[in-house]
């Protein structure tokens, strides 16, 4: 019975370096049978700054949710960062969230309302705050400090505008109001051009409406995926099976690469 998945081996420095091939070495893992190997030219991108990943705005007046997300390669201090609201055309700030803790890389931050379903659950939300009580016409940002300066970076709406009912998404006509958005996976960082962001097709919107559509819940809370520009692997070398060892000779490889 395995209760808890094995920690990652570390990796130890390469030997037997030549122009075309090396040695690769790791720390053994106890309990582990068997490792895999995966040797690439590039190793992918990562976001250039935490990111709103998901945004929900229920059917009920308190189903109202953010998710934050950080694929930037390391942890990060969310006490530098803060949700940011305004209503109904309004300027930014009208009222924010601070948030607190430290965020893990390929993890995400999530907000509630406290009245949600989904508050308190812990598989779920990170925070609840009756500040997030955004409607479809209310525009969410996240704000990060920047020299002491507190700097809006991401929004779902933009401020001084007020359309209607809700703004369209990705050809969806007031696709912010009872439905939960969702960033796609290439998306590679925050942006304030709401225009960019929202997109006015399905191909060039940055968000995909969830599959629940209309009345959509929150059950995609709690994970992101991100796609981060996936590594280049050299041929033979991905997710390779090297069994019970560690240390194993990678060869064939192309001089300067």
């Amino acid at each position: 019975t395995v209760n808890s998945a094995p920690a990652a081996p570390t990796v130890l420095a390469e030997t037997s370096v030549t122009s075309s091939g090396f040695t690769a070495n790791w720390q053994a893992v106890s309990g582990a049978t068997e490792y895999r190997l995966d040797v690439a030219t590039s190793v992918g991108s990562t976001a250039t700054d935490l990111f709103i990943s998901e945004y929900f705005e229920g059917a009920s007046g308190t189903e109202k949710g953010i998710e934050i997300y950080n694929g930037t390669g390391s942890s990060v201090d969310l006490s530098n960062y803060r949700i940011w609201k305004i209503s109904n055309g309004g300027s930014w700030p009208e009222a924010y969230i601070e948030l607190s803790g430290t965020l893990a890389n390929d993890d995400v931050y999530v907000v509630i309302h406290p009245s949600s379903a989904f508050a308190n659950l812990t598989a779920v939300d990170d925070m609840t705050s009756g500040t997030l009580d955004h409607n479809g016409d209310d525009a969410v940002g996240l704000a990060k400090n920047i020299s002491s300066v507190w700097t809006l970076i991401d929004a779902v709406g933009e401020d001084g505008v007020d359309p209607g009912t809700g703004w369209a998404v990705a050809g969806t006509a007031n696709a912010t109001v009872d439905h939960s958005l969702i960033r796609k996976s290439s998306v590679m960082g925050p942006t304030t051009n709401w225009a960019t962001s929202a997109g006015t097709t399905t191909e060039n919107s940055q968000w995909t409406l969830s599959s629940g559509g209309l009345n959509a819940d929150a059950a995609d809370f709690g994970s992101h995926t991100f796609s981060g520009g996936s590594p280049t692997y050299v041929s033979g070398y991905e997710n390779l099976d090297v069994d019970n060892v560690t240390t194993y000779p990678v060869t064939g490889l192309s001089s300067s690469t």
